[in-house]
Order: C-alpha cells, then sequence, then structure tokens
C-alpha cells in the first residue's frame, strides 16, 4: 500500500515536471532564469509607476471634483449678481437711479392722491411701473388712463396743487413745511372748481395747522380770505397794507 502510494506520487510529481530539451545545459537554464527574473523586474517597476499613475490620477480627480463644485458655486452667485445687474445695472448708474426715482414717485402720488380727493373724486394719479412720467387715471371714465396734457385748465391745477402739497409731506419725517404759497393759477378755474380748491385750503389750513398764501388778481378770491395784505401802486413806493 505504501509503495503503491509513492509510486502514485512520484509519477504526478513527474507528470508536473517542464520538460527540458537535451539541448539545453545547465547553463542555457541559468541564463533564462535570470533574464526572466530581469523581464520580472522590468515589469515589476512599470507596475510600480502605473500604480503611481493611478494614485496620482485618483487625487486629480479629486481635485477636478473640488474645482467643479467651487465653479458650480461661483456661477450661482455669479448668476445672483447678473439678475440683479440686468434689473437695475448700469456703468453710469442712471438705471438704478431711475428704478430709485420711480419709487419716490410712487410715494408722492400716494400722498399726491390724498389731497386730490379732496378736490376731486373723478380723478387719481398714476404711473406705470419703472416709468417717471404721471398719467391720470379717470375714475368716472372707466378707469382710463390718460395723458397729464389732456386736463383742462382748471383741472391742470388741481393737480399741480395736489402735486406740490404731496411734495410738500414727502419728508415729514425730517422737514415740515407749514407755509405755502399759490402765486396766481386761480384764473383758469370755473365757479364750482374754484370754490372747491378754496374749500379745501381752508380745511387744511385748519386741519394740518398749515398756512396757505395766495397770490392771486382774481376778484372773486378776495371775499373768501380772511386776511389778506394789498399792495396798491402809488407813486415812487407801493403801499402795503393787511386787511381782516
Amino acid at each position: 500500500m505504501l509503495l503503491d502510494a509513492a509510486r502514485n506520487s512520484y509519477s504526478e510529481i513527474t507528470s508536473q515536471r517542464p520538460e527540458i530539451d537535451e539541448e539545453e545545459t545547465p547553463q542555457i537554464l541559468a541564463n533564462k532564469r535570470q533574464s526572466a527574473e530581469s523581464r520580472r523586474s522590468e515589469l515589476e517597476k512599470q507596475l510600480g509607476a502605473l500604480n503611481l499613475e493611478l494614485k496620482q490620477d485618483d487625487e486629480k480627480c479629486e481635485k477636478l471634483k473640488s474645482a467643479l463644485e467651487e465653479v458650480a458655486f461661483l456661477e450661482a452667485e455669479a448668476g445672483k449678481w447678473k439678475r440683479l445687474c440686468d434689473i437695475f445695472g448700469s456703468a453710469d448708474g442712471n438705471k438704478f437711479k431711475s428704478i430709485a426715482q420711480s419709487y419716490i414717485l410712487l410715494q408722492l402720488l400716494e400722498n399726491s392722491n390724498f389731497y386730490l380727493h379732496q378736490f376731486t373724486s373723478r380723478y387719481e394719479l398714476t404711473t406705470q411701473p419703472g416709468s417717471l412720467v404721471i398719467l391720470i387715471k379717470d375714475l368716472e371714465d372707466n378707469d382710463t388712463i390718460r395723458a397729464a396734457n389732456t386736463l383742462s385748465g382748471g383741472e391742470s391745477f388741481m393737480v399741480s396743487l395736489a402735486l406740490a402739497l404731496g411734495l410738500s409731506t414727502l419728508n415729514r419725517n425730517k422737514f415740515t413745511p407749514d407755509t405755502l404759497f399759490i402765486d396766481e393759477g386761480f384764473g383758469t378755474l370755473s365757479g364750482d372748481c374754484l370754490n372747491t380748491v378754496i374749500e379745501t385750503l381752508e380745511v387744511l389750513h385748519n386741519l394740518g395747522n398749515r398756512k396757505v398764501g395766495i397770490i392771486s388778481h382774481v376778484a372773486e378770491l378776495y371775499d373768501r380770505i380772511s386776511t389778506k395784505i394789498e399792495v396798491k401802486k402809488q407813486a415812487g413806493v407801493s403801499e402795503v397794507k393787511i386787511v381782516g
């Protein structure tokens, strides 16, 4: 049994032994072995170089990923600034100035409409978004938008007066003018409009403690004003007299 096992092992080992040509001497085999080892050493160097390149490539991929993330972040930030620039950016600043002025104009029109509604219930001041042009909304004509130059003389005076009053209250927190002077402007008003304006000015004077001075040659105003400063032309020097 042991002999058979030994024979089988010998046969298996013998079958796995590489065949050697009869011409290959031990020296030739040694040379081949040395050549194979040199080739193996060269391949190991190439493998090491390739592994190093792979490591460097992985590092570059990580840097590239980080750079792409930074680029995406910067592009998003640039997009925000571009949208702001598209809205009100310009080299001379006029675009931003125009938008800022349009917001101030809206506040002015809101203040002015308060007074304009005291004069008439027909009209309201408005403007197009982003524009500095004052337009008139006709509330008795399906809210038709009209240009200011389509108003009559009396209507133009009421609008101008409302704008002046609105402008005077625009910076109320910093400066409050308590005196308003109106130089002429009443000659184009009809009797009804004249009464409405005078009554409104009287209300403003009584409620807001606002002094209103009127410079006019319209005779109808004389009896409506309690305190008057009369200026009469004289030879050399005019005469000034307070009446009332």
